[in-house]
C-alpha cells in the first residue's frame, strides 16, 4: 500500500469509528466487488424473496449461491437528518472514491485527477458545513479535527479549487460541479472502483478538463501527496459520536478494519 493512501484510511478510520466501536479504518482497499462504501444493513432482504435459508414455499434452497444479496447503490447518509452526519458522509464518501479509483481502477493518472478536480468544491463545502455544525459535546477536539485530521484533506481540496477557478469557472460553475458530484455520489456502485462523471454543459466540462490537466502537472499525485500524511492524530469523543449519532457513516465501511 503506498503511504498516503494508508494515511487516508487512518483519517477517516480516526474519525468514523463503526457502530461496534472497534475503531479500525476505512474499508477502502478491499479490492473491486466488495460492498465499497456500504455494505447491505442487517436484516433487509431482496425483494421479492423469502428470509436467507428458505425458498418461496420454505424448504431449503438447493444451494448457498441460490441467495444473492443486493450490493447497495450510492454513498449512504447524504440525506441524514442531522446536518453534521451528512456532511461527513460527503466528505468521507468523496475521499473513498478518490482513493479506491487511486488503488484499484485501471484510470491513469490524469483520470483520477479530473474525478478529483470534479469533488474537489464538494469537499471542501463538506468540511466547512462539519465545521458550522460541529457539536458543543465535542468542543475539546474541534481544533484538532478541523486542523490535523480533515484539513489537509480540504487543504489540497481548496488548491484544487484555485486550479478550477483559474480555468474559468465561476462561483455558479462551482455550485454546477458540486450538484453534479452529489448525482456521482447518489449512484456510486459500491462493486465499481471508477466512478463516472455526468454530462455537463460543454463549456463547464472543457475548463474542468484544462484546470485537471494543470493541476496534475504541478501537484504531487493524492495518493502520493506527503502533506495526507496525518497517523497518530485521534479523536476518540468524534468517533464515538459518530458511530452513535450517525449510523450511515458507519455502515459505508468507514471505521471496519483493513
Amino acid at each position: 500500500m503506498v503511504p498516503v493512501l494508508a494515511g487516508l484510511l487512518v483519517a477517516l478510520g480516526a474519525a468514523c469509528s463503526n457502530a461496534s466501536g472497534t475503531g479500525g479504518r476505512i474499508a477502502s482497499t478491499e479490492t473491486p466487488g466488495t460492498a465499497l462504501p456500504g455494505t447491505a444493513l442487517p436484516g433487509t432482504e431482496i425483494p421479492g424473496t423469502e428470509t436467507p435459508g428458505t425458498d418461496s414455499v420454505g424448504t431449503a434452497p438447493e444451494s448457498e449461491t441460490d441467495f444473492v444479496p443486493v450490493e447497495p447503490t450510492g454513498v449512504p447518509g447524504l440525506d441524514a437528518v442531522d446536518p453534521f452526519c451528512g456532511a461527513w458522509s460527503v466528505y468521507g464518501g468523496s475521499l473513498q472514491i478518490i482513493s479506491v479509483a487511486s488503488a484499484f481502477s485501471d484510470l491513469d493518472q490524469r483520470a483520477i485527477t479530473l474525478i478529483e478536480l470534479a469533488s474537489a468544491p464538494s469537499i471542501v463545502d463538506a468540511v466547512e458545513r462539519i465545521d458550522e455544525n460541529w457539536p458543543a459535546s465535542l468542543v475539546a477536539e474541534h481544533d484538532l479535527a478541523l486542523d490535523d485530521l480533515l484539513g489537509p484533506y480540504e487543504r489540497r481540496a481548496e488548491r484544487a479549487v484555485a486550479a478550477l477557478r483559474a480555468s474559468g469557472l465561476s462561483d455558479a460553475d462551482l455550485v454546477v460541479l458540486r450538484e453534479a458530484w452529489r448525482e456521482v455520489l447518489r449512484s456510486r456502485d459500491s462493486t465499481e472502483p471508477a466512478v463516472t462523471l455526468p454530462d455537463m454543459a460543454p463549456a463547464i466540462r472543457g475548463r474542468l478538463d484544462a484546470a485537471a490537466s494543470s493541476f496534475d502537472a504541478v501537484a504531487t499525485p493524492f495518493d502520493h501527496d506527503p502533506s495526507l500524511l496525518i497517523e497518530g492524530v485521534e479523536v476518540p469523543l468524534t468517533s464515538a459520536y459518530l458511530a452513535r449519532s450517525c449510523p450511515d457513516v458507519a455502515s459505508s465501511g468507514v471505521g471496519d478494519s483493513l
